[in-house]
């Protein structure tokens, strides 16, 4: 037996928030009527944006957070609303109906956190921490989490293995907190949780209009998660995509064929605000990386001599 849930919500509507546009935020998505915002004004903004409006459970807890007046290019003229953990498990919200209503005007998804909690027992969590290993998770994971980077001082690849927390219960990270997708399992709240953290708004939105069409959470996460990771058996058998998959983590998966989210957005589902990058500020992006990459001394004097040749007309 498992339970998946919404842990975590993040979304941006293209409006500005404002004392009058707030207010509305929070009735028409949440069914809170009558907010006094000057009672959850935050003294700073965070973010991009530099006003925060926070509403609290009676344990202190962030439930809601609107982030509004933004910054910036992708920013400007756009309020971000996060709805936390504890908000959604208190079952009070309909995400479908919030979908809905986001796509309806407009707003795109920037972040959703998935909790897959194993109550039956299922996964092997000794197993599973010896399959993350240093030495052993190259041969026992198939994964897109876990890619080498590289480095742009050095020019070296990096490696980005999973990495094991100890504190209060244990916790195993795949893939980088600022990546577009991560997982983490742990277990320092009672059953053993997989986590998956979406951060890329063309996958996030797609998972939010998924949900607003009415397919269910369930195989939805079951698949998002079989796309990402797979353990598989050990093996004499040098390409791991040919060895059997581990029986508990196709029974955890529901034995669901793997779902890829878009990573593209629909025209709609953008800023009307955003002004695309133009080619020059792309080339000079382009130039800046290459000036602060391993080779900046050779492509430091290529563009001295293309300046000189071009102020004496060549």
């Amino acid at each position: 037996m498992k339970s998946i849930t919404f842990h975590e919500i993040a979304f941006t509507l293209p409006i500005d928030g404002n004392t009058t546009t707030i207010p509305e935020i929070f009735r028409d998505f949440f069914g809170i009527d009558g907010i006094d915002l000057a009672t959850i004004k935050q003294p700073l903004g965070r973010n991009g944006y530099s006003r925060q409006y926070v509403l609290k459970g009676g344990h202190g807890g962030e439930l809601v957070t609107i982030l509004a007046q933004g910054k910036g290019r992708n920013l400007e003229h756009t309020t971000n609303i996060t709805i936390h953990g504890a908000a959604l498990e208190s079952g009070s919200f309909d995400v479908q109906d919030i979908a809905i209503k986001l796509l309806d005007r407009g707003g795109w998804g920037a972040r959703a956190h998935l909790a897959l909690d194993d109550h039956g027992g299922v996964l092997p969590w000794e197993e599973i921490k010896t399959c993350c290993e240093f030495g052993n998770y190259r041969d026992r994971l198939i994964t897109r989490l876990c890619r080498p980077s590289k480095d742009r001082q050095t020019g070296q690849q990096k490696e980005n293995e999973p990495y094991l927390l100890k504190g209060e219960g244990e916790t195993v990270y795949l893939g980088r907190r600022s990546s577009d997708t991560s997982l983490v399992l742990y277990n320092r709240r009672g059953p053993l949780r997989c986590e998956l953290r979406l951060a890329g708004r063309g996958q996030v939105t797609d998972l939010l209009t998924r949900i607003a069409a009415g397919e269910p959470l369930g195989p939805l996460a079951t698949g998002i998660l079989k796309h990402n990771l797979v353990f598989v058996e050990p093996g004499p058998q040098s390409r791991k995509d040919r060895r059997p998959v581990c029986s508990w983590w196709l029974t955890f998966c529901d034995n669901a064929e793997a779902l890829a989210l878009t990573r593209k957005r629909q025209p709609k589902q953008r800023s009307p605000w955003y002004v695309p990058i133009s080619s020059v500020e792309r080339t000079e992006r382009s130039i800046r990386k290459k000036l602060e990459g391993p080779r900046r001394i050779e492509y430091q004097a290529m563009f001295t001599k293309i300046t000189y040749d071009y102020m004496l007309g060549f």
